[in-house]
């Protein structure tokens, strides 16, 4: 039975996840480490979303001087990423186990469910909290200044570097972001 990704379907699911489930995407679209805060950053999600026919509230998953990823995302069963025929495969039974546990799938798959891997913004550790002693979020998401740097995560990976990447990287780089349904 075909679902669509945007409407709701069979047993209450919309975007083709159930209450409490999330779907989980890498942007399609690179961005440079000025993402208008994080209310840009969460803006820029749900704009990818609402252009690929998808309903629910999507928030990039982020942190900032003000708020950890962890904090500012409500996170409770369990996260999937789809691929472009609209098949799911889960990336951790939890939402919580983002932060605690290795992925099941590496979040390689856009909006629309394309292969999309790269390097994503972050700002944070693997168990997501601030990333970096000195907080390294290319001010607070606000600036593309090649003196500064924002923490990065590598897509690909399914260890705790799909978040947080050794070097970051010069906020005049472009990089993708992630983006999960609350």
């Amino acid at each position: 039975m075909a679902l669509s990704c945007g409407s709701p379907a069979g047993d209450g699911e919309v975007d083709g996840v159930g209450a409490g489930e999330h779907r989980i995407f890498i942007s399609s679209q690179a961005y440079s480490g000025n993402l208008n805060g994080l209310v840009g950053a969460d803006a820029k999600c749900q704009g990818l979303a609402s252009s690929a026919g998808l309903s629910k509230t999507y928030k990039a998953i982020l942190s900032a001087l003000s708020e950890t990823a962890r904090q500012r995302l409500s996170l409770v069963g369990a996260v999937y990423i789809f691929d472009s025929s609209g098949q799911r495969q889960q990336v951790v039974p939890l939402g919580t186990d983002l932060w605690a546990s290795s992925l099941s799938a590496a979040i390689e798959r856009d909006e629309n469910g394309a292969l999309a891997a790269g390097l994503v913004w972050t700002g944070t550790d693997s168990d997501g909290s601030n990333a970096g002693s000195t907080l390294e979020n290319c001010s607070n998401w606000s600036s593309s200044s090649a003196g500064l740097n924002g923490s990065i995560g590598d897509s690909s990976q399914t260890n705790g570097f799909w978040l947080e990447e050794p070097t970051p990287d010069s906020c005049d780089s472009f990089r993708k972001i992630y983006c999960i349904s609350q």
